[in-house]
């Protein structure tokens, strides 16, 4: 893993930074000072930025690639948390836990740029400015939300509901205005964010594809009939 200082930092990585939520609210001289007290970590894949149990010092920003949250289970199976994608903020809830480590692993699932900022530098700043605290707990509060809404998804609907809402989300969120989308990560790790099994997985798009609804060829997934998709997904929460 390779450390670089924030005298390293690239007109493009210091835009990512400003814009980032949890920052674009400092002031000019507060994001100076927190420049200070950030570091830009370089991850090839399967690499691991922090292990769960690890000491906490930062949160993190994704610049490039991917990085999974995962935790294991007693049985030694994995669970994964969550998929971050470039310019998503990742730990930063750890600072207000009142806990000392990280409770989950975090790993590249590409090669990835890390943007790193100290959390103690951080919560000078938000003790300083009470703007600053609100704005930053709107975008937590946000962040919340969505959570609830995905464990919801997880808990109260069904497999084939939560891969169809998972697809329409993956074209909304992560592949704009594309009809056929593609797949970033293995239906290995999809099946596990969905919790669901591998089998069920291939099972339900397979059912999908008989049904004209999508056509799939290997991890592109061509959306050929989107309105049937959602009425999939509105007949089950209605």
């Amino acid at each position: 893993m390779t450390k670089i200082m924030n005298k390293d930092l690239t007109p493009h990585l210091l835009k990512q930074i400003q814009s980032a939520p949890l920052l674009k609210s400092l002031s000019e001289s507060q994001l100076e000072k927190l420049m200070e007290h950030c570091s830009i970590q370089r991850l090839q894949e399967g690499q691991f930025l922090f292990h769960q149990q690890d000491p906490f010092h930062s949160f993190f920003l994704l610049s490039s690639g991917m990085v999974k949250l995962f935790r294991l289970t007693p049985s030694g199976c994995e669970k994964i948390i969550d998929i971050i994608r470039p310019n998503d903020a990742f730990a930063e809830a750890v600072m207000f836990m009142g806990i000392t480590h990280y409770p989950v692993h975090a790993v590249a699932l590409k090669k990835s740029i890390v943007i790193s900022v100290n959390s103690e530098a951080y919560k000078e700043i938000l003790e300083d400015s009470v703007d600053v605290c609100f704005k930053m707990m709107g975008n937590l509060s946000q962040r919340l939300h969505h959570h609830v809404n995905e464990v919801e998804r997880l808990s109260l609907h069904n497999a084939t509901f939560r891969l169809v809402n998972y697809l329409l989300d993956f074209k909304k969120n992560i592949q704009k205005d594309h009809d056929e989308i593609h797949l970033d990560v293995s239906k290995q790790i999809i099946a596990s964010q969905l919790a669901i099994t591998p089998e069920t997985l291939s099972r339900i798009l397979k059912q999908l594809s008989n049904k004209k609804l999508i056509t799939v060829h290997d991890d592109h997934i061509l959306l050929n009939d989107e309105a049937g998709l959602v009425n999939i997904v509105e007949s089950a929460i209605s």
